[in-house]
């Protein structure tokens, strides 16, 4: 973790870097995490542009048992889901 609490999945989020993202998932990283400000590893996508519906699809068929849409609509500090997000920043 880093000094603002994000995990190497989603420092690989928040600098965009997909393959790692796909990558760390799939050796088994927790998506569940946030950081500092409560923002998971979708806030983290959409931050830094990733496509939220396509990375949607491609984490839910990698990850057994996590509620994708609970991580969905998670909201960080601010009250923001990453849809929210999205609009906001």
């Amino acid at each position: 973790m880093d000094k603002e609490g994000r995990s190497p999945l989603l420092l690989a989020g928040a600098r965009a870097a997909w393959r790692s993202v796909l990558a760390l998932i799939e050796l088994g990283s927790n998506v569940s995490l946030r950081d500092n400000n409560s923002r998971n590893i979708f806030h983290h996508i959409v931050l830094s542009g990733g496509e939220l519906d396509k990375f949607t699809q491609l984490i839910a068929t990698r990850v057994e048992g996590e509620p994708v849409d609970a991580l969905l609509n998670d909201r960080d500090l601010l009250g923001c889901n990453s849809g929210h997000t999205f609009f906001f920043f």
